[in-house]
């Protein structure tokens, strides 16, 4: 019988394999050694369709498991049996109980596969039964041996629970991964900056546009997985927004709006925290508490520039100086833009921040940033 040590060694492989595809080929490799049979796959067969699949296998090439998909998989007569048992999850049963050795010999499926693989014999344990699928491990040897013994049966037996939970398991989290995958491409095509805040509100996941801005902006990073800003009022109330989503002290429908801007900076930056409501999943310390949406607000000036010309009666180039202006752009070089002199655009200026009521470059880019959003 096998150890307990032994035991517990093909356990952790089994489920080893929940997280790493590849390690299937080596749970039927251990199978293998401790039931003690040649040839072990794991075959899967869908019940709505007539489509049969080997997802891993030990102890014969890959060449025979082609052959075996092509030209025998819907005669294969063990797999293709009624017999009550094949639908009983968990059941664990010798070959011999679908069909008689005598019988098996006058098959086309033992003639011209089993018998070139010396197989002939099977031990099966049905490790996944439901409405459309149907998996199996099927452990195979010579038809020259006895029918599987007591001892191997018992040692499948044992090994069965764990097999199924593990398929369980690995169908979950490819699930969930190939979700995960599909939800970061399509955040990879917003131009939008995206950060996702996990419970504890630290930053679990990013999109490119929000790597680039991190990468190209000294107003915002990622400092001990939190987001930062050198800006000691910005800082601050980005923590404590967080903190309050974190703990489920912010209204949710409420998102918070904030706007870094200043002469250190060349271009402001417009950063939007949205709480998520809380979960059970939050509550246990998994799950999102916020997504913070990080874009360049100036890069909606044009679409906005109308709207407070109109508003603030600007003329149309006090217009276009106002945009360079928000764009951080200083007058010798807005001069220099638009080939004027220097003193028409410090005429300008003047104007803008008389018919507007600012008073700095940074109320410009506030004021066009609340006109956008208004588009």
């Amino acid at each position: 019988m096998i150890s307990t040590q032994r035991f517990s060694q093909v356990v952790d492989t089994i489920y080893s394999a929940a997280e790493e595809k590849a390690r299937w080929n080596d749970v039927m490799s251990e199978v293998a050694a401790v039931v003690d049979v040649d040839v072990v796959l794991l075959i899967s067969s869908d019940t709505l369709h007539p489509e049969t699949d080997i997802l891993a296998y030990s102890g014969v090439h890959g060449s025979a498991i082609s052959s075996y998909l092509q030209d025998w998989a819907g005669l294969d007569v063990w797999m293709q049996s009624r017999h009550p048992v094949t639908s009983t999850p968990g059941a664990v049963y010798r070959s011999e109980e679908l069909m008689s050795a005598r019988d098996l010999l006058r098959t086309p499926f033992y003639n011209h596969w089993l018998r070139k693989l010396g197989l002939g014999r099977m031990l099966t344990s049905n490790v996944q039964i439901s409405a459309s699928q149907r998996a199996i491990v099927a452990c195979n040897f010579g038809i020259d041996r006895e029918p599987a013994t007591q001892e191997q049966i018992s040692v499948l037996e044992m090994l069965t629970p764990h097999l199924m939970r593990s398929i369980q398991l690995h169908r979950v989290l490819g699930d969930s991964r190939s979700f995960a995958d599909e939800v970061r491409t399509l955040l990879d095509r917003i131009d939008i900056g995206v950060l996702l805040i996990d419970s504890l509100g630290r930053v679990a996941g990013k999109n490119d546009e929000a790597t680039r801005i991190l990468a190209s902006h000294p107003g915002l990073s990622i400092a001990d997985r939190k987001v930062r800003s050198p800006d000691a009022t910005l800082d601050r109330e980005i923590q404590q927004t967080l903190n309050s989503a974190k703990y489920g002290a912010t209204l949710f429908d409420h998102n918070v709006e904030l706007l870094l801007s200043g002469q250190e900076y060349a271009r402001p930056l417009r950063i939007t925290i949205c709480p998520v409501a809380r979960s059970v999943s939050q509550i246990r310390g998994e799950g999102l508490s916020a997504v913070v949406l990080v874009s360049d607000p100036t890069e909606s000036l044009d679409n906005s520039a109308d709207l407070i010309r109109r508003k603030y009666g600007l003329t149309r180039q006090e217009t276009r100086v106002a945009i360079l202006i928000a764009r951080g752009g200083n007058l010798r070089a807005i001069s220099k833009e638009l080939g004027v002199s220097y003193e028409t655009v410090r005429s300008h200026s003047k104007r803008i921040y008389q018919k507007l009521g600012i008073s700095s470059q940074a109320d410009i880019v506030r004021v066009f940033y609340e006109s956008a959003m208004l588009l």
